[in-house]
């Protein structure tokens, strides 16, 4: 790439080698690294947490509560079966902290996914 950048002289070879490098680097180097987390998650178990920070599902939801004493923090790790998707106003809503907006039907539903963590 730097030959033909000297080649094409100061001003086409700039512009050749910035193509070049947006297309290699961008286009072939995602799909490359695409394919090496889809090998290395499927056949060899490993980078779970980088292949799935890409997973974009709606219905999978997680998050971590945490309780902050002076004794030290509790971690809560909760997970949502499934999410609410149709919402409505409640602007009467009672209490200090309520909602202004509530499931259509039901509640969302939590369970603990995992035991909770005590850190002193």
């Amino acid at each position: 790439m730097a030959w033909v950048a000297i080649q094409l002289g100061d001003r086409w070879g700039t512009a050749v080698m910035i193509v070049c490098v947006v297309v290699l680097g961008g286009v072939v180097g995602s799909m490359t690294f695409g394919a090496y987390l889809i090998v290395a998650f499927s056949a060899l178990e490993r980078h779970d947490t980088e292949t799935f920070s890409s997973f974009r599902h709606e219905g999978f939801k997680n998050f971590l509560r945490m309780h902050v004493t002076a004794e030290g923090i509790t971690l809560y790790p909760i997970g949502i079966e499934r999410i609410c998707r149709d919402w409505v106003a409640d602007p009467d809503a009672e209490g200090d902290d309520a909602s202004y907006v509530r499931p259509r039907h039901g509640s969302i539903e939590l369970r603990l996914i995992d035991e909770v963590l005590t850190l002193t």
